[in-house]
């Protein structure tokens, strides 16, 4: 089996410093002020991809890769700053347990992460995880997730070698890439916010710290499905309705 691993919110939790960073970057970089919630709108929900469709929109012309060198720079000065020293209280709990387990076990392990290569690095770093045996694969080639996890899937030798692959992550496009390449998914929730239970998602553990239920996990995954739409209001009043309506007589 290949697991591959989302990095932040799923094996560290720096997903809410990433996204203060992210935009105190964009600010210092371009002078332009952006929010989370016109981050997290975006087609392409990585660092590159982001960038890319944001500065697109505020200069009205195609974003080449010199466009983006100061936000990158910029990111990850501040990542150095903020970043504590080496710790594993950066770790969503079980983290570095789980991947000893896995790679002990003889099952492949690989880090398919939407931030680019170098602050992964550098997180990775901070929160003493070592990447001896994991592959890492970031949006520095690829501004979407789906073709970031291909190319990590390809990287470790494809399915064909594996036989399996799932997918842990944490986010609903991390949902979104894995129901389009029709790859199992895992969902961490460490902080608790249910957004992918509501996404219909139904493999989801809190962290890693148990690891037979997380191994279990890996077995029972698959991809995820659409949710079901919500009922529309009224409909479930106007079908009770209907069966306590009395049955109408012909020629009355």
């Amino acid at each position: 089996m290949l697991v591959l691993f989302d990095l932040d919110g799923t094996l560290l939790k720096t997903d809410g410093i990433d996204w203060r960073l992210y935009i105190q970057a964009f600010a210092d970089a371009y002078g332009l002020e952006v929010r989370v919630a016109e981050c997290r709108a975006c087609r392409r929900i990585t660092d590159r991809g982001v960038a890319e469709e944001l500065l697109e929109r505020r200069l009205n012309r195609p974003i080449v890769a010199e466009d983006l060198r100061p936000l990158h720079t910029r990111f990850l000065t501040l990542l150095h700053a903020a970043l504590p020293a080496p710790s594993d209280a950066l770790q969503v709990p079980g983290t570095a347990a789980i991947l000893d387990r896995l790679r002990g076990d003889g099952q492949a392990v690989a880090i398919a992460t939407g931030g680019w290569d170098a602050s992964a690095r550098l997180k990775l770093a901070r929160a003493g995880i070592e990447l001896d045996g994991i592959a890492l694969t970031a949006c520095d080639e690829s501004p979407d997730r789906e073709s970031i996890m291909t190319r990590a899937v390809v990287g470790a030798g494809g399915i064909a070698r594996h036989g399996r692959v799932v997918y842990v992550g944490d986010g609903p496009w991390d949902v979104t890439a894995t129901r389009a390449l029709a790859l199992p998914f895992v969902g961490i929730d460490y902080s608790g916010t249910r957004t992918l239970a509501r996404l219909g998602v139904q493999t989801i553990l809190r962290d890693f710290t148990d690891a037979v239920a997380f191994l279990r996990a890996l077995d029972e995954a698959r991809p995820p499905t659409s949710p079901t739409p919500p009922r529309p209001p009224g409909v479930r009043a106007r079908r009770k309705a209907s069966r306590h309506r009395s049955p109408s007589r012909r020629g009355s």
